[in-house]
């Protein structure tokens, strides 16, 4: 019989590469059930530099279920582990899950915006954002499902190449980043994308925690 585990969070770490897998053994040690690691990359912050395609920076998304008896264990587990006294950019996003966003007493301080669109547009739909006032976010590269409607090429399906946006944004921004994606042309195509958001429930900048704590 399968054992029923009520999940009610969601941890999304995002951090350089190599790094998910020695984070998750420590975490797997303090009670966490499974995660996922996904390989993205980080267009980079610098305007010129974007503009010119340069410098993306490659990141791990480590995913990781929780349940209320465990929560707390694995957050302080991830916030506190020293690994992150050597990284600049890392950010850990706890999203609730539908079991718990039932509950009126969640808050919501942002929303993860996210968009899947056909590969080679996901840079387009991410300088819109930023345009709009998001401060960035991470791309996954994915792939549709091929069904029978699918193009053939010599009676190969051709399965459509995809990128996923992960778009972090306060309360705030939401409805103008929000807005700004809608209003690509690019999107207005069938099939072309699709934009769907998670809220957000607390957030904490990694890098910056162990900064701030060396400083007290």
């Amino acid at each position: 019989m399968i054992e029923k585990t009520e999940f009610t969070r969601m941890l999304l770490l995002t951090l350089p590469v190599h790094k998910g897998e020695p984070l998750f053994e420590d975490l797997y040690a303090n009670g966490a059930k499974g995660g996922t690691i996904c390989i993205g990359r980080r267009p980079p912050e610098n305007a010129l530099a974007y503009m010119l395609c340069l410098g993306d920076e490659p990141v791990e998304l480590l995913q990781i279920l929780t349940t209320d008896e465990d929560y707390k264990i694995i957050f302080d587990s991830i916030v506190q582990n020293k690994l992150f006294k050597k990284i600049k950019h890392a950010n850990l996003y706890v999203i609730p899950t539908i079991t718990r966003y039932k509950e009126k007493n969640v808050k919501r301080i942002g929303q993860m915006i996210s968009v899947i669109v056909t590969r080679g547009y996901a840079d387009e739909v991410m300088a819109t954002a930023r345009k709009a006032g998001a401060d960035g976010g991470s791309i996954i590269h994915a792939r549709g499902t091929g069904r029978k409607e699918d193009e053939k090429f010599f009676g190969i399906t051709i399965v459509p190449e995809k990128e996923q946006l992960l778009i972090a944004v306060s309360k705030e921004k939401a409805y103008r980043v929000k807005n700004a994606i809608k209003e690509l042309e690019i999107l207005h195509k069938p099939g072309m994308g699709i934009m769907f958001t998670l809220p957000i429930e607390e957030y904490v900048n990694l890098g910056k925690y162990w900064k701030y704590k060396n400083e007290d």
